[in-house]
């Protein structure tokens, strides 16, 4: 998965690629993907057939979605997980 530059899920990798589990064929559906992105959702991460796996809001202080289980990948602690809990410390 390629993670786009600029982005909250790029800072928190660190690094412009990732391997992640995939246990499902879920996709965001092509039919709203104009639409959500010019409702400021960003597109953060992608899969190599441009499939949106990572999305976030640069405007909420922790909004990261994944269509990957970060908990089930082998790379722990996860930095995805950190950063929430990150942001939670920050906000409390």
């Amino acid at each position: 998965m390629e993670i786009i530059e600029n982005t909250r899920a790029r800072s928190l990798y660190g690094r412009d690629t990732a391997r992640e589990p995939y246990r499902c064929h879920y996709s965001l559906n092509s039919a709203y993907r104009s639409i959500l992105l010019d409702q400021g959702l960003v597109a953060s991460g992608q899969d190599g057939d441009g499939e949106i796996r990572i999305v976030e809001r640069t405007d909420h202080p922790f909004f990261l979605a994944t269509l990957f289980v970060p908990q089930l990948s082998e790379e722990q602690p996860h930095p995805l997980i950190m950063g929430l809990l990150q942001a939670a410390l920050r906000l409390s």
